[in-house]
């Protein structure tokens, strides 16, 4: 009987864990990338899940394939049935048409298509999506992004998917430093697509000039989530906030860290 209430008590105490692990996590980073300088964090290495924030990832693959010539602006993308069935945010792509790169890109960074951030993964992973999911933690791992593991290529929940705050960071450091080519891409508020003209989700770029990017992210196990840019003459900041309650909350904690770390004097 004793061993019975033993085991009871580990099983619930396993439980609560995983139930903890689970949530989603209030957290918050600024960088300082000139210096490498943490100027702000909450629960920055505290594990939580990217959510849509992985597409980071399967854009910084693109950018590197689009960087060794292996692909162009103009190469297509075909849509699987697999592709095309993934849940919104999406394109609403159909099995069998195709999608250039720069669509693609687009529709990753401003629409955050899950329909496109599959049908990439498929094309670049020579038709398997794990092999692009290996990729992308080959990368993570290359990256120094210690406590990061990627599931998929565009960040719908899955329990075994987390990343951190810090982690976010440096992914979003590495796109501004070794593709500025393309990170010039963030900016774009808006894209057309089959003549219909698609809108941002990040109400951030929208509201601070001073923003260039980079992308938003939500799922109810996540929260919300955000990751920006600033770089002019005065600032060279990347600022992460993840587990909002709401997007208003995001974006408020995303404009107040970039008010008091801009033009900061150190």
């Amino acid at each position: 009987m004793r061993n019975i209430l033993i085991l009871i008590v580990i099983i619930i105490f396993q439980t609560a864990v995983a139930d903890a692990t689970a949530q989603k996590q209030h957290a918050s980073l600024v960088v300082d990338v000139n210096k490498l300088k943490v100027l702000h964090q909450h629960n920055a290495k505290v594990s939580t899940y990217p959510a849509s924030l992985a597409k980071l990832m399967t854009l910084h693959l693109i950018f590197d394939r689009l960087q060794a010539h292996k692909i162009t602006m103009d190469t297509k993308i075909k849509v699987s049935k697999e592709a095309s069935e993934q849940k919104p945010s999406k394109l609403g792509l159909k099995s069998g048409e195709t999608i250039t790169i720069r669509d693609a890109i687009n529709a990753l960074i401003i629409k955050s298509a899950n329909d496109v951030a599959f049908a990439v993964a498929e094309s670049l992973g020579g038709g398997d999506v794990h092999t692009f999911v290996k990729m992308m933690n080959k990368k993570a791992k290359a990256l120094g992004m210690r406590n990061t593991n990627f599931i998929n290529p565009h960040g719908w929940h899955n329990a075994k998917q987390y990343t951190t705050a810090y982690d976010m960071a440096k992914l979003a450091i590495s796109l501004r430093k070794h593709h500025p080519k393309y990170y010039k891409l963030f900016a774009n508020k808006k894209f057309k697509f089959k003549g219909k003209t698609i809108q941002t989700h990040n109400r951030v770029l929208l509201k601070c000039s001073d923003a260039d990017g980079l992308k938003t992210g939500f799922t109810n196990a996540a929260g919300f989530n955000l990751v920006t840019s600033v770089k002019n003459k005065k600032t060279n900041i990347v600022a992460v906030v993840m587990g909002s309650d709401s997007a208003a909350e995001r974006d408020q904690k995303m404009l107040n860290l970039i008010d008091k770390f801009s033009y900061r004097k150190s």
